[in-house]
């Protein structure tokens, strides 16, 4: 069977359709068969605005059949895309050639798309089936399309001309906002609906609801920022900006779809701000029909409470809707400087948005900044202010106009207020023309230290002025999250540690002796530039590898607690003097030739072994809490402090370490004897929880702290301490004292104690203590005296 469908583009306006000739396949009556359309809806869209008076264009496609077409035949084609075209709206549409009535009893199907643009693909007819296509939605709101349809199935010549009624067959997303409580302000950043499916695929099935969508698909969030969106307690407010309404896919929402409202309160009362950040309620399963509107109601809470939410669904022309333009500028107010960067994009958005309109610019004062007429690029001329004005237009009809008030200076724009002020603080002072400002010369010339330690500076980007600096702190600044070095080419020190960063380039600091940039976000940090590097502490960071192949200089290197280091080659770093790795997770690291280590860490890693026999110069080591069986300080002559807690070693030979002033081996279930006999510049000692009976002090009578509790020693002997500050003996059993008197603990020696903890020493019957002590009001860091007796 043969037939005609139309498949037509066009919107809200009634216009006449005359088409090219095609008596050759069917028969018409040129006198009186020229089609002509009357097409209508009953609101104009909602996301771009279109109504008669700018539209000009649509498309027309076309199938003949001689018979009713309930869409089980096949088509065959009639018109094929033919556009339809008018200069404004005062004029008659034209288009190429003619088309006709058939005057044989041939029936005309019509189906009508607008508006027809990218977003509408693979338009498809099938032999059994009526036509599809592919939709898929804008992801900006400024940017979205209403869509609407319209058949007109079997017809024939009539009386007069065809009408198509045109629905809408997409969702309309709306929102209102109100408080919970009256007596706050509401200010709202920005409303975002999350994981919405974009897409479908429209079936047309020849009824009055014109078809169905299926296959809907997709994962995209929709974001409207808001501008000074205010809600007075709880009188709610809808959002109604016109570039604010969501034009979506009708769908069922799936398990992850919701919304975002980030905000802020302020209680009006006391002007203070309560609560700044963000909800999230689910719209899981919701149902969004083609040609309704939902509006969304949602109630802020004050503080830690979850949002409400509230849903009504009209008709889709429930709504109504208004032809207004508004045109904004990226900035209204803009400071250039002549100094460098000397110009200014300005950016136009046109709400609705609208591809016909164009834009003109305009600078109250070209000599001292200039627009560039198409693009809305400022240039800055000369010293002085000027007003760019730009207007949309579409035609001569103007649209709305914007304006950017311009300031040309000669000075350094800080982006960052604090910034600034902390730089004015500085002595000698770096504004040596006393004019309030800082010139590129000015910050240039200053050679001194920028020291910005736990300042609440956000932006430091200005700081490429000063590149004669030699150091620049900037510790604990976690507001702080780029730091860009590369003109400071100067610089000697740079301490970043505790910020917010999360990378750190300093390829071009090639003077850098000192870096600091401990428990930051970086994963990557290339030193390889840095061959004068001395000092890097990078620790507590995402760092993976780190090649120190060049770095010949360097004494110091902490890379303790990088969780990524597997491992670590220090082959070339021959005169280091302090290395800490400790808590890494690597299992070897040499030091044979690091003859000039004074200081090791290596606690909480998996190191197995250590040779340290080579390191005669090492004063502090610190090996604890390690895989570590055996461990050999006899040639360690220097070594001031050894702290080994918590290792499975068998023995400690501390006899050679003479030197030797702090001891922590606590922990050491291993050892049973614990000889200390020659270390008498002892002033620290840790001996906790040892599986040691006896403990002999006679010869370290310098200690000034000692501690020993959990162990099962019964004699404890510090009669002659008279250095001790600090003296633990909890939990210690069998301890019965000092061995003179049965029972008696004597720290009479003793008189600078100011913490002593006896606590469950059940075995220490009394305690003789210094006679300058009142026993009446011991001190109140002695812990454990309990109702037993002192004497003097």
């Amino acid at each position: 069977m043969d037939r005609i469908l139309l498949f037509a583009t066009m919107l809200v306006m009634t216009f006449s359709f005359s088409s090219c000739s095609k008596d050759e396949v069917v028969d018409i009556n040129r006198s009186s068969d020229e089609i002509a359309f009357n097409a209508y809806t009953s609101t104009p869209t909602k996301a771009k605005v279109i109504d008669a008076d700018n539209f000009f264009v649509f498309n027309v496609y076309g199938y003949r059949t001689v018979t009713n077409y309930s869409g089980v035949t096949p088509l065959i084609t009639y018109i094929d895309n033919l556009p339809v075209v008018r200069e404004d709206a005062t004029k008659t549409w034209t288009h190429d050639g003619k088309y006709y009535w058939p005057i044989d009893g041939t029936k005309l199907q019509f189906f009508a798309i607008s508006p027809l643009n990218e977003q509408v693909t693979e338009y498809k007819t099938y032999e059994s089936s009526y036509p599809t296509f592919i939709y898929t939605v804008n992801d900006a709101g400024v940017n979205q399309n209403d869509l609407t349809l319209s058949t007109s199935l079997n017809q024939e010549k009539s009386a007069g001309d065809l009408n198509l009624e045109f629905k809408h067959v997409l969702s309309q997303i709306n929102f209102s906002l109100k408080g919970e409580a009256d007596g706050f302000i509401y200010t709202v950043k920005n409303v975002e609906l999350q994981n919405i499916k974009n897409s479908g695929k429209f079936l047309f099935d020849g009824t009055e609801g014109l078809g169905s969508w299926s296959d809907q698909a997709g994962k995209v969030n929709y974001l409207h920022t808001l501008s000074s969106f205010d809600i007075d307690g709880k009188n709610p407010k809808p959002i109604n900006n016109e570039d604010k309404i969501m034009i979506l896919m009708p769908q069922t929402t799936s398990d992850d779809a919701k919304i975002k409202v980030t905000y802020s309160v302020i209680q009006k009362l006391t002007n203070t701000k309560i609560f700044e950040g963000f909800k999230e309620v689910s719209i899981s399963s919701s149902t969004w029909l083609k040609n309704t509107n939902v509006r969304y109601i949602l109630t802020l809470p004050i503080g830690g409470k979850e949002i409400t939410i509230s849903a009504e669904v009209d008709k889709w022309d429930d709504e109504n809707s208004e032809d207004l333009f508004i045109l904004e500028l990226n900035k209204k107010d803009v400071t250039i400087s002549l100094l460098e960067n000397n110009t200014e994009m300005l950016i136009t958005k046109l709400i609705p948005a609208n591809d016909e309109a164009t834009y003109e610019w305009v600078s109250s004062d070209p000599s001292v900044a200039k627009v560039n007429s198409t693009t809305g690029e400022v240039t800055a001329i000369r010293l002085g202010s000027a007003i760019i004005t730009v207007t949309a237009k579409i035609g001569e009809k103007i649209l709305d106009t914007a304006t950017c008030n311009v300031t040309v200076v000669g000075n350094i724009i800080f982006e960052d207020a604090v910034f600034k002020e902390e730089l004015f603080k500085i002595t000698p002072s770096i504004d040596t023309s006393g004019d309030g400002e800082i010139s590129v010369s000015e910050a240039g010339a200053y050679e001194g230290v920028l020291d910005f330690d736990y300042k609440n500076i956000t932006n430091i980007e200005e700081i490429k002025y000063f590149t004669k600096i030699s150091e620049l702190s900037l510790n604990v600044i976690e507001s702080l999250t780029k730091i860009d070095v590369s003109k400071n080419i100067a610089l000697e020190k740079l301490d970043c540690a505790l910020t917010g960063i999360s990378t750190l380039d300093v390829s071009n600091n090639i003077n850098l002796t000192f870096l600091y940039c401990s428990n930051t976000n970086i994963d990557v940090l290339d030193v390889s530039n840095n061959t004068l590097l001395k000092t890097l502490r990078c620790s507590h960071t995402n760092i993976a590898t780190l090649d120190l192949s060049n770095n010949k200089s360097l004494a110091l290197l902490d890379i303790q607690a990088n969780k990524n280091i597997k491992t670590i080659d220090i082959s070339n770093n021959k005169d280091l003097i302090q290395l800490n790795i400790s808590n890494l997770d690597i299992s070897t690291i040499e030091i044979s030739d690091k003859q000039s280590l004074l200081n090791l860490y290596c606690v909480g890693s998996s190191i197995s072994t250590l040779d340290v026999s080579n390191n005669a110069l090492l004063r502090s080591l610190y090996c604890g809490n390690t895989d570590i069986s055996v461990l050999d300080v006899s040639k360690n002559e220097n070594l001031n402090i050894l702290n080994c807690s918590d290792m499975d070693i068998n023995v400690l030979d501390v006899s050679k370490n003479l030197k030797l002033t702090n001891l922590d081996c606590g922990s050491m279930k291993n050892i049973s004897e614990l000889d200390i006999a020659k270390n008498i510049n002892l002033t620290s000692l840790n001996c906790n929880g040892m599986d040691i009976s006896t403990l002999d002090l006679s010869n370290n009578k310098l200690l000034k702290y000692l501690y020993c509790d959990d162990m099962d020693i019964s004699v404890l002997d510090v009669s002659n301490h008279v250095y001790l500050e600090e003296f633990s003996c909890k939990n210690c059993l069998n301890l019965s004292g000092s061995g003179a008197v049965v029972g008696q603990l004597d720290i009479s020696s003793s008189p600078g104690i100011y913490n002593f903890d006896c606590r469950n020493t059940p075995e220490i019957k009394s305690f003789l203590v210094e006679s300058s002590i009142d026993i009446n009001n011991l001190p109140s860091r002695w812990l454990g005296i309990g109702g037993r007796p002192i004497t003097q």
